[in-house]
């Protein structure tokens, strides 16, 4: 009777351990994503991004030239959106951007967060101008090209502004991520003289 009890006693503590260790990922899972898109959430985006640019500061004081650009995406009229057609065709637009982020930055190098309401980020390890343009340049056309189809069948056109900015030309991370705001900004800017509505 004792065995049976100390297997059970065992069996029970074994089970508990399985769940503890689902649970403790689940966790940590959370504190890196983002639930609603599944991309690295603002607070892990921000330790990659210092992680880099040390990485960056390292291997060019080795002599080695390498750079990390940062994108930073915005959607154009997002709160429109939210206003016209609701929170839950606004959940469905930052998902299809994370989507569309994902397809587009697939490199196991490459970086894509969501660090604010409908703020993107992506880091783009070993980069260059030239690349870099090539990715943004093929994001807004897959962005052109496919529309979001929402309740109903409608499709929706959804357009973003972005800005780049490279690590080198910035003495920290922040300063990059201010410099591609700013681009990101002047982008908008562009469109709205462009488009006024």
């Amino acid at each position: 009777m004792l065995t049976i009890t100390l297997l059970l006693l065992c069996l029970v503590l074994v089970v508990y351990c399985v769940y503890l260790r689902s649970e403790l990922a689940q966790a940590r899972k959370d504190s890196i994503y983002d639930p609603l898109t599944d991309l690295v959430n603002i607070r892990e985006f921000n330790r990659r991004l210092k992680s880099e640019y040390a990485l960056m500061k390292r291997a060019n004081f080795k002599g080695l030239v390498i750079d990390c650009a940062f994108l930073f995406i915005d959607i154009d009229k997002f709160k429109s959106i939210n206003d016209t057609l609701g929170h839950k065709t606004g959940d469905k637009v930052l998902v299809f951007i994370a989507n569309l982020l994902k397809e587009v930055f697939h490199r196991d190098t490459d970086v894509v967060a969501r660090i604010g309401g409908d703020e993107f980020g992506v880091l783009i390890q070993n980069s260059n101008e030239e690349n870099c343009g090539n990715a943004i340049q093929l994001f807004n056309t897959r962005l052109a090209e496919t529309p979001l189809i929402i309740e109903g069948g409608a499709e929706l056109r959804i357009e973003a502004s972005m800005g780049c900015a490279f690590m080198s030309h910035h003495p920290d991370p922040a300063k990059t991520v201010e410099a591609a705001d700013k681009a990101m900004y002047k982008n908008k800017q562009e469109k709205k003289v462009a488009d006024p509505e």
